[in-house]
């Protein structure tokens, strides 16, 4: 494995009922252009809630990730178990 002295110091928390905000930014035109265009609101709230819940039921996991030091969100990750 190679040193990565300068590379950015990372943290990943679990989702929570504060990220509708990240959910809407990733969701923007500009971000989904290549993608059929941006979500309702209506969507991105059933979405933000799905995201929430999917730990409580344990069928997966969401995600986000935090740049450091200044707790800078960065992106959304997240798997969901195989049925």
């Amino acid at each position: 494995m190679s040193e990565q002295g300068n590379a950015p110091e990372l943290r990943i928390e679990l989702w929570d009922k504060g990220d509708l905000g990240l959910l809407r930014q990733s969701g923007s035109p500009e971000m989904t252009v290549n993608f059929g265009g941006q979500d309702t609101e209506e969507r991105n709230l059933a979405c933000h809630e799905r995201y929430y819940e999917i730990p409580q039921k344990g069928t997966g996991r969401v995600f986000k990730v935090l740049l450091l030091p200044h707790l800078e969100v960065v992106c959304s990750l997240g798997y969901c178990n195989q049925t």
